[in-house]
């Protein structure tokens, strides 16, 4: 497992390289400092004509209108937001549409209510993860559609739960 989630991760940085190599195109100004040295990632030309970028808090998050969900996402994570072991314990937030999209491009609570084999819901995956919010403004944030993936239920409450898990470890 640990071999497979090292690979994955890898896989994860070096496509975030190939990005951050590519001149800056995307319009973050109010989130800039997120990214990494500042520098926004460009995505290859015929691709960013329908994609938004949206800044959060503690996070930014460019969302693509044709699939409704991130291309990708950066957040800035700090070992001293982690630090306190007595971090507050927050109940469920309401998953909401971001309503800085077009109607037509937003993701809606509808997209996930279709039914799997066997009657199961599609999970909506945050890709930032609402655990990594140390701030109540930040974590409502997180619950934006615009930071869902849909997971089957299984992959997003567990090998994908151990990941962020771990990564805050």
């Amino acid at each position: 497992m640990r071999q497979l989630l090292r690979a994955g991760l890898a896989a994860t940085w070096l496509a975030l390289l190939a990005l951050a190599s590519l001149p800056a195109q995307a319009a973050f100004d109010g989130c800039r400092a997120l990214f990494p040295q500042g520098h926004v990632p460009q995505l290859p030309p015929g691709f960013a004509h329908a994609t938004r970028p949206l800044c959060f808090d503690r996070f930014a998050i460019l969302y693509s209108a044709t699939s409704k969900t991130p291309v990708y996402a950066v957040e800035r994570l700090h070992r001293r937001d982690f630090d306190d072991a007595t971090r507050r314990k927050r109940g469920r937030n309401p998953f909401y549409e971001e309503a800085r999209l077009p109607r037509a491009e937003r993701a809606t609570l509808d997209d996930y209510r279709a039914r799997l084999p066997g009657g199961q819901r599609m999970d909506r995956g945050h890709v930032v993860p609402a655990g990594d919010m140390t701030e109540a403004r930040g974590f409502a944030q997180s619950f934006s559609l615009a930071n869902m993936v849909p997971q089957v239920p299984a992959a997003n409450q567990g090998p994908w739960n151990r990941i962020e898990q771990d990564t805050r470890r």
